[in-house]
């Protein structure tokens, strides 16, 4: 009876996923290749009362020169998105709360991880070795790749083994795969920057974090593909910060400041992240700061701008038990979790939207998100992420 849940719950997200990449044009495998992938992750992708799924869609500027979807997807654009100036990213990402299990499982895709490094760089190098006139700088570039992937590795294994940890979790493309690992717990970010292989750009930034009241990071995740790493902090830890004060954060960052009524969304409930990249050796200016910084807003709790109104009811997702209609048609969806901006302090081949200025003329290099519960309430998650921290600073 328990295996046939399992299998509806993962026939359904299968589904799900593959009927929201074709109607935004998001490159996908074939709903066999997404069931094969969701099996082979079953140990996170279940139906029980310590696993949460969400469904993320991104929204971001599409280049002037870019298809609407490569011709190498499997499933085609429809044609209501292949005209679209906007291209959309869509990933699906499960949690599991336990502090005893979720280390475990998280270690153990961190060693599938290391696995496939290490059987990668046998590969790469033979490949140097049998092409002797291969260039010094591409040979510079493979060992460079490898190096940078193990310090990802390293790092995200030692967050795991020394950092208190409660829940886990995997980050799916739905062409891609695994694409991201996350780990939630209660620890400082002073402890994270101290861990071997961290960042540098991250330790640069303590200052900073500290003089806006950053101290106490919640969550910590990778990105496999991009070599970053993001750091989750409460947007209000230190106290309520009103307007003002989260317009300084983009004061310090250089970053110029949105427009009014976006800064007031952005300034509601939810939580302040910071992306740092590992290949910025040599990069003075990618070493020092951020990729990028992201606000994520409680929608139902702050007020958004018709922009971001707009972008949140063209991406309503489907739930597993799903919404009747009415409920649907609630200004804010019962599943949306967070709506949120990105701002991005390194322009980002293809996935900046430089589309906007502020009050000053500078320009705004920033994308939405819509996180949406698939399956179990986030927002549960997260209560019970503080509980955890709270025990534990109460024993102390």
């Amino acid at each position: 009876m328990a295996s046939s849940a399992s299998d509806k719950f993962a026939a359904k997200l299968a589904r799900d996923v593959i009927a929201i990449a074709k109607a935004k044009g998001v490159p996908c495998s074939t709903l066999t290749e997404v069931e094969t992938l969701i099996a082979e992750h079953r140990d996170y992708l279940k139906k029980d009362k310590d696993t949460y799924v969400q469904l993320r869609l991104a929204r971001k500027r599409r280049p002037a020169n870019e298809a609407s979807v490569s011709a190498s997807s499997s499933l085609a654009a429809s044609s209501s998105t292949s005209s679209s100036p906007y291209r959309y990213q869509l990933n699906f990402r499960a949690e599991v709360f336990s502090q005893k299990h979720s280390p475990r499982l998280l270690l153990e895709k961190l060693r599938q991880q290391q696995h496939e490094l290490d059987k990668s760089a046998r590969a790469n190098f033979s490949a140097i070795h049998a092409y002797k006139e291969a260039k010094i700088t591409s040979k510079k570039a493979i060992v460079r790749g490898q190096q940078l992937k193990q310090q990802q590795i390293t790092f995200m294994t030692g967050v795991v083994k020394n950092l208190p940890t409660c829940a886990t979790a995997v980050d799916f493309d739905p062409q891609k795969g695994l694409c991201k690992l996350w780990q939630f717990g209660d620890y400082t970010v002073s402890q994270l920057a101290a861990l071997p292989s961290a960042p540098a750009a991250l330790s640069r930034q303590l200052a900073f974090l500290s003089k806006h009241g950053f101290h106490k990071v919640f969550c910590t995740g990778i990105d496999l593909t991009r070599l970053s790493v993001n750091v989750y902090f409460a947007l209000h830890e230190s106290g309520g910060k009103n307007e003002e004060q989260v317009g300084a954060i983009f004061d310090d960052l250089k970053l110029p400041r949105p427009t009014k009524s976006e800064l007031k969304y952005i300034s509601g409930p939810g939580s302040f992240t910071m992306t740092f990249r590992w290949d910025c050796v040599g990069d003075d200016e990618c070493d020092a700061m951020p990729e990028r910084i992201c606000f994520y807003t409680i929608p139902s709790r702050s007020p958004l701008t018709k922009e971001l109104a707009a972008f949140m009811k063209d991406t309503l997702m489907p739930q597993f038990k799903g919404l009747k209609q009415h409920q649907k048609e609630r200004q804010h969806h019962l599943n949306s979790k967070f709506v949120s901006v990105s701002y991005g302090l390194q322009e980002v081949k293809g996935e900046n939207d430089p589309s906007r200025e502020n009050s000053s003329g500078g320009r705004i290099h920033r994308y939405f998100k819509h996180e949406s519960d698939w399956n179990g309430d986030y927002y549960e998650l997260l209560n019970r992420c503080g509980r955890f921290s709270r025990a534990r600073n109460a024993d102390i």
